[in-house]
């Protein structure tokens, strides 16, 4: 079983308003009832502005998301 993140998280984008959307997303999968996921499909989003920054921007994201669900294994 696998869960999957909403398009509308964009972790490499240099719009704010659409980052914090993601933090939550990847405690979900161990909140629902049942059996554990231990998946969760996620796509880091678009840029938008300069490459190299988005690059950095989703680097960070990604890193703070895993940090903050207990258990990971990358």
């Amino acid at each position: 079983m696998v869960s999957h993140d909403s398009y509308l998280i964009n972790l490499a984008t240099p719009d704010e308003r659409c980052v914090p959307r993601a933090s939550g997303v990847y405690g979900r999968a161990g909140a629902l009832p049942g059996p554990r996921i231990p998946w969760v499909v996620s796509h880091p989003g678009n840029y938008i502005d300069d490459r190299a920054d988005g690059l950095a921007r989703n680097s960070r994201a990604y890193a703070e998301c895993l940090a903050a669900v207990p258990e990971v294994s990358c």
